[in-house]
């Protein structure tokens, strides 16, 4: 029954990952929901529920040590930015105003915690894993489609097509009205899917992999998402490792060469990053990669000015609303809960590495190899975006999955 919740509970965040189902206005600001968080407090209910009857009953197979590590690596960073929200609102009265809405972002970003949790309860069969990853690519590229459709009529659909791959403005927007939230999204997906081309035993499982990656590919394009298109060329050259090490020449060759034509295509073809490569090759970069400069600056002097942090999403209060995020997850870590913040989510990433290299020795669960992978690219360009800080959409499908992942047997 729980493990039916969370598959739904995924689904509803694929499903409406391009648009959310309520914009709720508070305090002036505008504050999205989607189903998937609306259906988490069912979910939350239900495991209290079946905990509270199957309470006195023997215990199922217990969740690994490495996984175990990382759920309290997980908890521990989720209290410390508790902690550093709520003294920052009780020392500093006059932000009084924005308590609301930062802990309303809070708790947004507890909820990929809470699907971990309960999804690292199950233990469920490797076959049924690749069932629900299958079942989320689908939903996800069904999802952004459909929407697309609904929202436009025959002819403005291929119009976004066309016009997408001619101008560096056009480009979908995500959950937050972000479009490298979904763009991080597909890369994600793709990049499971291209492992599972080249992983999968099967031929079925190798075609429905396959299908669904050229949507999660198509849509990736479609967000022009610079960082995410760098975060999957650097997973697809950890792949190459991975298959190397493993003395499959053939197909290491196979993605390398891929990932070569597909880079290429890119660089020439995609128009914000062709943009940007043109700035960058003229020393004016500050359109481009937004003023990236000025905003690491900024937030060094707000880390300096407040070492325990200004708690969640209240970067704009000390910018007059210019900035909203450090554009660096480990910039912004410390921003919300300052030195001891950055060292929470340092741990934190370290016991997730170290989960997915200690799983991924299991046999036939290559997955946990993707993860790896995607984990790899998601931090480098980590250093240019605000990775599982302020992408709560893709944090809630990237950790609920994980969970399932990490206990397939």
């Amino acid at each position: 029954m729980i493990a039916t919740l969370l598959v739904v509970t995924l689904i509803l965040y694929t499903v409406f990952s391009f648009n959310p189902v309520a914009a709720i206005p508070l305090l002036g600001r505008t504050l999205n929901m989607s189903p998937g968080d609306l259906f988490t407090l069912l979910l939350v209910v239900a495991f209290f529920v079946k905990n509270l009857i199957q309470g006195a009953q023997k215990a199922g197979e217990p969740r690994l040590a490495a996984v175990n590590d990382f759920l309290y690596a997980y908890i521990f960073l989720a209290a410390i930015f508790l902690i550093a929200t709520v003294q920052f609102f009780l020392l500093h009265n006059e932000f009084a105003f924005s308590l609301g809405r930062s802990l309303f972002n809070y708790l947004l970003w507890c909820i990929p915690l809470v699907l971990f949790y309960c999804s690292s309860d199950m233990s469920l069969e490797l076959k049924k894993v690749h069932s629900i990853v299958w079942l989320l690519m689908a939903t996800f590229v069904l999802g952004v489609l459909g929407n697309i459709v609904i929202l436009r009529s025959a002819g403005d659909i291929l119009k976004l097509f066309t016009e997408t791959f001619q101008s560096d403005q056009l480009r979908l927007g995500g959950q937050v009205g972000d479009p490298n939230q979904l763009g991080a999204l597909a890369a994600f997906f793709s990049g499971i899917g291209i492992m599972g081309v080249f992983r999968e035993p099967h031929y079925s499982g190798k075609l429905a992999y396959l299908a669904a990656t050229l949507g999660t590919g198509f849509i990736l394009l479609l967000t022009q998402s610079r960082e995410s298109m760098a975060a999957l060329a650097i997973a697809l050259l950890v792949m190459v490792v991975f298959l190397l090490r493993d003395r499959q020449y053939g197909k290491a060759v196979a993605v390398f060469l891929g990932e070569a034509v597909g880079g290429a295509l890119v660089l020439l073809k995609v128009p914000r990053v062709v943009e940007t490569i043109t700035a960058m090759v003229a020393g004016d970069t500050k359109y481009a990669l937004s003023d990236r400069e000025h905003v690491w600056t900024t937030a060094w002097r707000i880390i300096s000015e407040y070492p325990f942090g200004i708690g969640f999403e209240n970067m704009y209060l000390f910018t007059n609303n210019a900035v909203q995020q450090a554009h660096n997850a480990f910039l912004q870590s410390a921003i919300l809960a300052g030195y001891i913040g950055f060292f929470a989510f340092l741990i934190f990433l370290f016991c997730l590495s170290r989960m997915l290299l200690t799983k991924k020795k299991n046999a036939g669960n290559w997955l946990l190899e993707a993860y790896f992978a995607f984990l790899v690219g998601y931090l480098v360009t980590a250093f240019g975006s605000d990775h599982f800080i302020s992408f709560y959409t893709f944090n809630a499908i990237f950790f609920g999955l994980l969970g399932f992942v990490s206990r397939a047997r």
